[in-house]
């Protein structure tokens, strides 16, 4: 009877030693991050999977974004990453071909849209890097961004109405909108 209250005590004691100062305890803290979104406008692939692939951590992705859609937000760390896309398939010998392989910079705490562009066919895709640095406005104000994504069109006209059937209006709210060129409109 003795012999178990002494194990039992020198248990406690053990357990009661092993409770001490965890001051060799870590924080991870996260990188600088970058935010990243893709919006795939390549009318001729269908879904394609985009990877940031130098490292695992903090790399914004998009597996099987189809045509017209596009991600949220993502942080990534902010410095030069590896980025390619692939076509979406469960055919090992389709979405083992790189499609796009390239390296982007980015800066910390700034916005970034990544938008595929061109026809695959002919080998002009790639990215359009659009910074989204939205500028200031009133309350009673809104800002647009005009996107034109069509790398072998003309020139673009944009309107802006207030309602679907309304009229254009005589002037455009962007004139003349060179292909691939994505300006703000306050």
């Amino acid at each position: 009877m003795r012999l178990t209250r002494f194990l039992i005590l020198g248990g406690c004691a053990a357990l009661l030693g092993a409770c001490g100062d965890d001051s060799d305890v870590t924080i991870n803290t996260p990188p600088p991050l970058a935010h990243v979104r893709f919006i795939n406008a390549m009318s001729d692939t269908g879904a394609v999977d985009v990877r940031m692939y130098d490292q695992i951590e903090y790399s914004a992705q998009a597996l099987g974004l189809q045509f017209r859609s596009g991600t949220e937000y993502q942080g990534t760390e902010a410095k030069a990453r590896d980025i390619r896309v692939f076509t979406t398939s469960q055919d090992i010998n389709i979405t083992s071909q790189v499609m796009i392989d390239t390296t982007m910079s980015f800066e910390a705490n700034r916005y970034y849209t990544l938008l595929l562009v061109g026809p695959a066919r002919t080998g002009s895709h790639r990215f359009l890097v659009i910074e989204d640095d939205a500028p200031s406005v009133s309350a009673t104000q809104i800002a647009l961004r005009a996107v034109h994504a069509g790398a072998a069109a003309t020139n673009l006209d944009g309107y802006a109405t207030t309602g679907a059937a309304d009229p254009l209006p005589a002037t455009p709210v962007v004139a003349n909108l060179a292909p691939l060129a994505a300006p703000v409109v306050a």
